[in-house]
């Protein structure tokens, strides 16, 4: 009966570790976030997407660049803070933006035009050239989810396009997409309507780990 638990115990505790090494197995990785309130949702929700992150990655290893209302033309300070040591292949970059643009420049002003988009697109493309450089890195883009409030409903022609330039130019620059419009999909992965909810940074946080440790 001993020998029996015996070997009860050891099976259980290498499953265990098993599980934990394929869960995540570069625990050594550094982890960049880029961007917005997308990548930080610590005004709007509790525990965020940082608390998450940093359960599974030792802190030493986490970026958080990103913050909240942060536009394209803002963002290339964050992305300056990553310096060529980093250009490695244990070095993930998530970039968040756009978002604030398009509320900026479309969804709060009257009468907006798919050619304001154009020149976001042109803006964020500018943007990214500077990591596309660190050809050694992983770089991950997000695109832009659909809100559920009906607010936002009527400006989904603009998320469909800005997002199918985010997967086109991920294709065409060899960087990964994470499509958050496959699981940012119920009322309650949103905060005041449009931010991640405590709910829906899980489920990018959960994304993010899961792609690092691949």
């Amino acid at each position: 009966m001993y020998f029996i638990f015996l070997l009860l115990f050891i099976i259980i505790f290498f499953s265990q570790k098993i599980l934990t090494i394929e869960y995540f197995e570069n625990p050594n990785s550094n982890v960049f976030l880029i961007g917005d309130s997308i990548l930080q949702n610590k005004l709007y929700a509790t525990p965020s997407i940082e608390d998450y992150l940093l359960e599974k990655i030792d802190e030493k290893n986490m970026f958080f660049f990103a913050e909240d209302n942060t536009t394209i033309s803002q963002c290339s300070s964050q992305i300056n803070n990553i310096n060529d040591s980093y250009n490695n292949a244990n070095s993930y970059v998530f970039v968040s933006v756009g978002g604030n643009d398009i509320l900026n420049k479309i969804v709060y002003v009257d009468n907006p035009t798919l050619e304001v988009l154009d020149n976001i697109i042109s803006d964020y493309s500018d943007l990214i050239q500077p990591l596309l450089k660190m050809d050694k890195m992983n770089i991950i883009l997000l695109n832009i989810y659909y809100p559920t409030n009906s607010y936002f409903h009527k400006y989904y022609n603009y998320i469909n396009k800005w997002n199918q330039f985010i997967k086109d130019f991920s294709e065409k620059n060899n960087c990964k997409l994470l499509d958050l419009t496959r699981f940012m999909d119920n009322s309650n992965d949103f905060s005041f309507g449009i931010e991640p909810s405590a709910t829906g940074g899980k489920k990018i946080s959960n994304h993010i780990i899961s792609i690092v440790g691949k």
